[in-house]
């Protein structure tokens, strides 16, 4: 009844202006609900083996192309997947969180290490399904030369199964197909399968003319251009830090194509890996300290050792060598003197920047 009252003496004094405020103060006419934000158009699904998974460390080219994405089709993408974990490359297993930017958001994806497209068209389907993915970028083929000895024609032809598979879960999904990438061999300097496949992605191109259609487009990425295994991986096979930006960069062209984003500005770069060693536990003993760590957050094939001697303001000294494994006995120590010590991580040919130092005092008979 208060109600009635107010809203009479609001008509008769301020006519619809004053209704109006009354009816906002009362709550009866409600605020209007913000508009739902807009789902993203383009669900991206990245597949491949481990080139694309990456391992304990890394920042992969997953991650260098959702920061671009993120400045060049703000909103209008999403990384979906199957999973969302690296390879731990220090233990031999899957299930990695160790990504070298934590702040990373576009995490999902549906790549493997170690696998291939002749395993994989038996997969896609459900992965497509499973992620609801209406965009598929797919980098495979060099497991199938290398380790199953399948021919460039033979794997190609797993690729044009693989595309319909993924077309049976979705009829209107586009494919982007990156080119193969070739390895070589750190101790001989050779580029290891350059004919199989050279002649691969020459398939692969012919291929993605013959699968295009209006209503699912195919469209190759080209990975294989400028790709220098010698400066552009870790190990001879897996992207370090500027591999991971070429790739980024050439799969943006491919997505471009159909209209996701844009393929410049061109991220390409020299970029360094900037992993920080881990906490070094010390054991002081008589004139040497033993150093022990954990490398699994880093994905370190090795550790390089610093030290100095702090009671007469030593610069720090970097042993000339990597040390492997997760533990170290510094010897030749002055008896009773105060050292730090910290660790930066080395991954194969990438080397990181050292940590937090810690400081203990060796013992021993003081001279």
């Amino acid at each position: 009844m208060a109600t009635d009252r107010l809203l009479g003496r609001a008509v008769v004094a301020g006519g619809c202006l004053g209704l109006l405020a009354v009816l906002l103060a009362v709550g009866l006419l409600g605020s209007r609900p913000a508009p739902a934000a807009a789902a993203p158009a383009y669900r991206l699904m990245l597949a491949g083996d481990s080139i694309t998974q990456g391992s304990s460390g890394d920042y992969t080219w997953r991650y260098r192309l959702w920061v671009k994405l993120g400045r060049t089709a703000p909103g209008t993408t999403r990384f979906v997947g199957t999973r969302t974990d690296l390879y731990d490359n220090v233990n031999g297993r899957q299930g990695s969180g160790y990504y070298a930017d934590p702040s990373f958001g576009g995490r999902s994806h549906s790549a493997l290490w170690g696998t291939t497209y002749n395993v994989q068209k038996a997969n896609v389907a459900s992965q497509v399904t499973g992620s609801g993915a209406n965009t598929l970028v797919v980098l495979l083929g060099l497991n199938d030369i290398a380790w199953l000895g399948r021919t460039p024609a033979q794997v190609v032809s797993d690729l044009e199964a693989y595309v319909a598979a993924a077309r049976g879960a979705n009829s209107g999904i586009d494919v982007v197909v990156g080119q193969a990438l070739k390895p070589y061999d750190p101790w001989t300097g050779a580029v290891r399968f350059q004919p199989e496949i050279n002649e691969l992605n020459r398939l692969i191109d012919v291929a993605s003319g013959r699968l295009n259609t209006g209503n699912s487009r195919v469209v190759v990425a080209p990975t294989a251009n400028g790709w220098n295994a010698n400066g552009h991986t870790w190990d001879g096979t897996h992207p370090n830090p500027t591999g991971e930006t070429l790739i980024a960069q050439r799969v943006s062209e491919g997505l471009a194509r159909i209209g996701v984003g844009t393929s410049s500005p061109n991220t390409y770069a020299s970029t360094p890996w900037n992993v920080r060693g881990p906490a070094v536990t010390v054991a002081p003993a008589a004139a040497r300290a033993d150093l022990s760590w954990n490398r699994t957050s880093t994905g370190a094939t090795g550790m390089f050792i610093e030290q100095r001697l702090v009671d007469n303001n030593q610069a720090w000294q970097r042993l000339p060598y990597v040390v492997p494994g997760d533990a170290f006995s510094a010897g030749l120590l002055v008896a009773g003197g105060t050292y730090d010590f910290r660790i930066a991580p080395s991954k194969g040919f990438n080397t990181g920047t050292a940590g937090n130092a810690t400081r203990s005092t060796v013992g021993g008979p003081v001279p």
